[in-house]
Protein backbone atom coordinates (compact mmCIF):
# COMPACT_ATOMS: atom_id res chain seq x y z
CA UNK A 1 0.00 0.00 0.00
CA UNK A 2 1.68 3.28 -0.94
CA UNK A 3 2.13 6.36 1.58
CA UNK A 4 -0.52 8.26 0.40
CA UNK A 5 -3.41 5.41 0.91
CA UNK A 6 -1.92 5.50 4.94
CA UNK A 7 -2.04 9.00 4.87
CA UNK A 8 -5.77 8.60 4.17
CA UNK A 9 -5.97 5.98 6.30
CA UNK A 10 -4.62 7.91 9.33
CA UNK A 11 -6.98 10.82 8.71
CA UNK A 12 -10.01 8.81 8.29
CA UNK A 13 -9.30 6.95 11.73
CA UNK A 14 -9.00 9.99 13.37
CA UNK A 15 -12.21 11.03 12.18
CA UNK A 16 -13.58 8.63 12.94
CA UNK A 17 -12.59 7.87 16.16
CA UNK A 18 -15.98 9.01 17.93
CA UNK A 19 -18.05 6.53 16.07
CA UNK A 20 -15.40 3.76 16.22
CA UNK A 21 -14.93 4.46 20.40
CA UNK A 22 -18.96 3.58 20.48
CA UNK A 23 -18.73 1.07 18.42
CA UNK A 24 -15.28 -0.82 20.43
CA UNK A 25 -16.59 -0.07 24.08
CA UNK A 26 -18.78 -2.95 24.17
CA UNK A 27 -16.39 -5.27 21.85
CA UNK A 28 -15.28 -8.82 22.32
CA UNK A 29 -11.75 -8.86 20.08
CA UNK A 30 -8.97 -11.66 19.71
CA UNK A 31 -5.30 -11.22 18.67
CA UNK A 32 -2.92 -13.78 17.60
CA UNK A 33 1.42 -13.96 18.34
CA UNK A 34 2.00 -15.84 14.96
CA UNK A 35 5.30 -16.95 15.13
CA UNK A 36 7.60 -19.53 12.95
CA UNK A 37 11.21 -20.30 14.63
CA UNK A 38 12.42 -17.08 15.58
CA UNK A 39 10.22 -14.53 14.13
CA UNK A 40 6.41 -13.38 15.30
CA UNK A 41 3.66 -11.73 12.30
CA UNK A 42 2.66 -7.91 12.73
CA UNK A 43 0.12 -6.20 10.90
CA UNK A 44 -0.70 -2.76 10.21
CA UNK A 45 -3.92 -2.01 9.31
CA UNK A 46 -4.62 0.43 6.56
CA UNK A 47 -7.19 2.13 8.72
CA UNK A 48 -5.55 3.50 11.93
CA UNK A 49 -2.74 5.60 13.43
CA UNK A 50 -0.20 3.73 11.82
CA UNK A 51 1.08 1.44 14.54
CA UNK A 52 2.11 -2.00 13.99
CA UNK A 53 -0.18 -4.67 15.83
CA UNK A 54 -1.33 -8.66 15.86
CA UNK A 55 -3.35 -10.25 13.65
CA UNK A 56 -6.43 -10.35 14.60
CA UNK A 57 -10.01 -8.63 15.30
CA UNK A 58 -13.77 -8.48 16.25
CA UNK A 59 -15.66 -11.43 17.65
CA UNK A 60 -19.05 -11.65 16.06
CA UNK A 61 -22.15 -12.52 18.84
CA UNK A 62 -21.78 -15.32 20.54
CA UNK A 63 -18.83 -16.70 18.52
CA UNK A 64 -16.65 -18.90 20.41
CA UNK A 65 -12.90 -16.64 20.90
CA UNK A 66 -10.80 -20.00 19.20
CA UNK A 67 -13.01 -19.91 16.04
CA UNK A 68 -13.27 -15.87 16.24
CA UNK A 69 -8.63 -15.99 16.39
CA UNK A 70 -9.22 -18.80 13.56
CA UNK A 71 -11.35 -17.07 11.05
CA UNK A 72 -9.71 -13.34 11.53
CA UNK A 73 -6.04 -15.06 10.86
CA UNK A 74 -7.77 -16.75 7.51
CA UNK A 75 -9.12 -13.65 6.73
CA UNK A 76 -6.21 -11.36 7.35
CA UNK A 77 -3.07 -13.38 6.64
CA UNK A 78 -4.59 -16.19 4.46
CA UNK A 79 -3.29 -18.52 7.68
CA UNK A 80 -5.29 -22.14 8.06
CA UNK A 81 -4.25 -22.77 11.44
CA UNK A 82 -6.48 -25.26 13.30
CA UNK A 83 -8.16 -24.57 17.06
CA UNK A 84 -5.50 -27.60 18.59
CA UNK A 85 -2.88 -25.62 18.28
CA UNK A 86 -3.89 -22.41 19.37
CA UNK A 87 -2.80 -21.87 22.84
CA UNK A 88 -4.82 -18.95 25.17
CA UNK A 89 -2.00 -17.02 26.46
CA UNK A 90 -4.10 -13.72 27.70
CA UNK A 91 -8.14 -15.00 28.95
CA UNK A 92 -10.61 -11.97 28.42
CA UNK A 93 -8.90 -8.88 29.71
CA UNK A 94 -9.69 -5.17 29.15
CA UNK A 95 -7.63 -3.50 26.41
CA UNK A 96 -7.06 -0.08 25.59
CA UNK A 97 -6.40 1.72 22.71
CA UNK A 98 -5.75 5.06 22.59
CA UNK A 99 -8.77 5.87 24.61
CA UNK A 100 -10.78 3.09 23.07
CA UNK A 101 -11.66 0.10 25.33
CA UNK A 102 -13.01 -3.48 25.08
CA UNK A 103 -12.36 -7.00 25.94
CA UNK A 104 -10.00 -9.04 24.29
CA UNK A 105 -8.47 -12.60 24.43
CA UNK A 106 -4.80 -13.42 23.35
CA UNK A 107 -3.79 -16.54 21.89
CA UNK A 108 -0.38 -17.99 20.36
CA UNK A 109 0.48 -20.30 17.69
CA UNK A 110 3.29 -21.63 15.76
CA UNK A 111 2.85 -22.27 11.81
CA UNK A 112 5.22 -23.71 9.72
CA UNK A 113 6.82 -21.82 7.95
CA UNK A 114 5.93 -22.48 3.96
CA UNK A 115 2.63 -21.57 4.75
CA UNK A 116 1.80 -18.94 2.10
CA UNK A 117 1.15 -15.72 3.74
CA UNK A 118 -1.23 -13.47 1.66
CA UNK A 119 -2.34 -9.69 2.86
CA UNK A 120 -6.29 -8.90 3.20
CA UNK A 121 -5.78 -5.87 0.40
CA UNK A 122 -8.76 -3.45 2.02
CA UNK A 123 -7.63 -3.77 5.38
CA UNK A 124 -3.84 -4.51 6.24
CA UNK A 125 -1.25 -2.14 4.38
CA UNK A 126 1.45 -4.19 5.26
CA UNK A 127 2.25 -7.47 6.91
CA UNK A 128 5.77 -9.26 8.09
CA UNK A 129 7.74 -10.99 9.86
CA UNK A 130 9.88 -9.39 12.44
CA UNK A 131 12.71 -11.19 14.91
CA UNK A 132 10.86 -12.46 18.29
CA UNK A 133 13.35 -10.39 19.98
CA UNK A 134 13.56 -6.92 18.26
CA UNK A 135 9.85 -6.26 17.67
CA UNK A 136 9.13 -4.32 21.08
CA UNK A 137 12.29 -2.60 20.81
CA UNK A 138 12.56 -1.49 16.73
CA UNK A 139 8.74 -1.10 16.24
CA UNK A 140 5.91 1.31 16.76
CA UNK A 141 3.41 -1.19 18.27
CA UNK A 142 0.04 -0.51 19.53
CA UNK A 143 -0.85 -0.99 23.54
CA UNK A 144 -2.14 -4.99 23.17
CA UNK A 145 0.48 -5.77 21.22
CA UNK A 146 3.05 -4.76 23.21
CA UNK A 147 1.33 -6.15 26.45
CA UNK A 148 0.83 -9.44 24.41
CA UNK A 149 4.08 -9.83 23.09
CA UNK A 150 5.63 -8.85 26.21
CA UNK A 151 3.54 -11.69 28.54
CA UNK A 152 4.22 -13.90 25.79
CA UNK A 153 8.38 -13.29 25.65
CA UNK A 154 8.19 -13.69 29.62
CA UNK A 155 6.55 -16.88 29.35
CA UNK A 156 8.96 -17.79 26.11
CA UNK A 157 12.23 -16.41 27.64
CA UNK A 158 11.64 -18.89 31.26
CA UNK A 159 11.55 -22.13 28.36
CA UNK A 160 14.27 -20.77 26.74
Amino acid sequence: MNKRSQIIGRILYWLSWPVLFIYLRNSKRCRAIVSEGDNILIIRNWLGPGHYTLPGGGLRPYEDPKRGIIRELEEETGLVVKADNLMLIKPQYLAIEKGHSYQCFGFYVKVDKYQQITRQKYEIAEIKWVNKREVLEKYQLTSTARDLISSWLGDDLLLD
